[in-house]
């Protein structure tokens, strides 16, 4: 690969993470970009796994040092997660695509119509309605689908803070903070699976993951003063822009 081809890389990991540091979203456009490109899809899944676990940890430091990490729910998010992400980097996923884009681009959609007639939901924190119980069973459940899904396809980071908003009370930069730490922690055991199966490109791998990884600092501490209105606008334009991508494209 040439020295412009990989800056190239590098300035779209970069532009991507900034704008999608908390909002996520980035792999619905990172990966067709590279796919355009040049890249096989699944030179593309693995590289973009392995680049994204370390390019996300500048972001996920200034969340930590803003006190916006719940651990113990990181922890207990970390094993669905896992599951998922694990399922889908063993899978036979190439017959599944069109159909998964289809039924992912419609369930963005109503994603961002539900937030659009919420305008409190995710901006300030609320009261938890769910037992301790029910709310380990609820983000479980949930949790362990869109990993596999995610793991496949990318971007569903807005997918995560909705049900996290929703299940926790929180806010959607607290609820960013526990789906980008706990997703980090889980893609470790992806990312082992696809370097052990040599199916990493590494110039591509290291290009992304120094765009990432300086995005995502950046962004993330961007998002942290434009405050949490900022965010929800973010998140809900990632969503559209998602589904349209999705369902046309």
């Amino acid at each position: 690969m040439t020295f412009l081809f990989l800056l190239l890389v590098f300035l779209l990991g970069f532009v991507t993470m900034f704008f999608g540091a908390i909002s996520g979203g980035v792999g619905l456009v990172t990966r067709p970009i590279l796919v355009f490109m040049g890249f096989p899809a699944g030179v593309i899944i693995s590289s973009s796994r392995v680049a994204g676990v370390v390019g996300d940890w500048p972001g996920l430091y200034l969340l930590h040092k803003k006190n916006k990490l719940d651990w113990k729910i990181v922890f207990f998010l970390v094993v669905p997660m896992t599951i998922g992400s694990v399922l889908a980097s063993i899978a036979v996923i190439t017959f599944l695509k069109s159909s998964l884009d289809i039924v992912l681009g419609i369930l963005l959609f109503f994603t961002g119509v539900f937030l659009l007639f919420k305008p409190k939901l995710g901006v300030v924190v609320s009261n938890r309605e769910f037992s301790k119980m029910k709310t380990k069973i609820m983000s479980f459940l949930c949790t362990l689908p869109i990993s596999f899904l995610n793991t496949i396809t990318g971007g569903l980071g807005p997918l995560y803070s909705l049900i996290y908003v929703w299940i926790y009370g929180k806010t959607f930069i607290s609820a960013s903070a526990l789906w980008r730490t706990a997703s980090n922690i889980s893609s470790v055991f992806s990312a082992i699976i696809f370097i052990v199966g040599d199916s990493v490109d590494w110039q591509l791998c290291i290009a992304l993951m120094i765009g990432l990884g300086l995005g995502g600092f950046f962004g993330t501490k961007f998002d942290l003063k434009k405050g949490e209105t900022w965010v929800k606008y973010i998140i809900i334009v990632v969503i559209f822009a998602g589904a349209i991508k999705l369902l046309f494209f």
